[in-house]
């Protein structure tokens, strides 16, 4: 079992309600988060992230989406399988 980023994902759904592309300069402007961090989230290389970059992506896509969005919704959980655990 490992954590990955799913900070893809959510700019995926945020592309699907709105219509829109978020940009990595989109997140780092609202955030203060470095393209590079992101892009490593994305792509998931970042192995370690400081708790404020947790926390301001929570608030970042909580806002851009509209509704609730916690810390398992930026990380989540993948067996050794490579399936998203809770996903049936």
């Amino acid at each position: 079992m490992e954590y990955r980023w799913n900070v893809a994902g959510l700019m995926g759904r945020y592309k699907v309600k709105t219509g829109q592309t978020l940009i990595y300069e989109d997140i780092q402007k609202k955030t203060g988060i470095d393209r590079m961090t992101i892009s490593n989230m994305v792509n998931n290389k970042l192995v370690s992230a400081k708790l404020k970059h947790l926390a301001a992506l929570v608030e970042f896509f909580g806002d851009a989406l509209g509704e609730d969005v916690g810390i398992c919704d930026i990380l989540v959980v993948v067996d050794d399988s490579g399936k998203l655990q809770g996903d049936d």
